[in-house]
């Protein structure tokens, strides 16, 4: 992108789910835009990716001009200033089994390093926000695990071949199948 590097986040759907049907582009974008919606409702709990509180502001920034004119409150960091960089936060790229989600927009990323390395803070401490905890992946599983199972089993005629021994026993049954017509 430009002088910082890429803040991304990806999703394995394939770890997630244990399968995952590689040409359901629409599941994927939905189970990509609601990772997105956990990872911007937790960070603006003040929470990380790992569900620790964001190190607190520091008196110079909770002084700032910038800071009394958006009336934000000091005691609570939610890296919502104006909300420009969480806004814009979107699926940047997707393979057959993952979905990546970040910044097209060359300053949102700034803002998303600064965060994440620490470099935007005078003491290098890092707010690491992009990420899902490992509830969040939970709930995500819960709420896309039927369809996930049922776009994969249709992507695959409604049969079920997920492991070597599964596709071993069919191909033998087949074989004794066509031997006995």
């Amino acid at each position: 992108m430009g002088k910082y590097r890429d803040i991304q986040f990806t999703l394995n759907l394939e770890k997630v789910f244990g399968h995952f049907p590689e040409s359901d582009r629409t599941l994927k974008e939905a189970i990509g835009q609601r990772a997105m919606d956990m990872i911007i409702e937790r960070t603006q709990q003040g929470l990380d990716k790992d569900g620790k509180r964001f190190v607190p502001y520091s008196d110079s920034y909770k002084d700032s001009l910038e800071f009394k004119a958006a009336g934000k409150n000091p005691n609570t960091v939610d890296l919502t200033l104006f909300g420009d960089m969480l806004d814009t936060l979107e699926i940047v790229k997707q393979s057959p089994k993952t979905v990546t989600l970040g910044w097209r927009d060359e300053l949102q990323n700034a803002k998303a390093h600064g965060h994440v390395t620490g470099n935007i803070r005078n003491d290098g401490k890092p707010r690491d926000f992009m990420g899902l905890t490992k509830d969040q992946v939970s709930q995500l599983y819960e709420e896309f695990r039927e369809d996930v199972d049922a776009a994969w089993m249709a992507e695959r005629g409604g049969v079920d071949i997920s492991t070597d021994e599964e596709r071993a026993a069919l191909e033998l049954l087949d074989l004794i199948l066509s031997r006995q017509s």
